[in-house]
């Protein structure tokens, strides 16, 4: 197996659910589509399911086929605007962010 990132070990040394928010918001598109299934094991050992819904609108939106104009499909961009909602959700808590 290859050796976890370490932008990937920061999301496992967050606390709080804001803080992994924060990462998930933050971390390069590439990152989520590379490193898809270890970030998910961390966000279900976690129990954030916020965090898991976003991962995964956020891992469809970076496998999407663009329509013919070149943009994304409407439903790829709801998905990812409600996932994203949530995760402010927990960001307005007011816990630190990680490392």
């Amino acid at each position: 197996m290859d050796a976890v990132l370490p932008i990937v070990t920061l999301l496992g040394d967050c606390q709080t659910d804001a803080a992994r928010a924060d990462w998930l918001r933050t971390v390069p598109l590439g990152i989520v589509h590379r490193e898809y299934r270890v970030i998910r094991i961390l966000l279900d050992i976690a129990e954030f399911q916020a965090g898991l819904d976003y991962l995964a609108a956020a891992f469809a939106f970076t496998s999407a086929t663009r329509q013919p104009d070149g943009s994304m499909p409407d439903g790829v961009l709801r998905s990812l605007k409600i996932a994203s909602l949530a995760l402010d959700e927990a960001t307005k808590r007011g816990e630190p962010a990680c490392a």
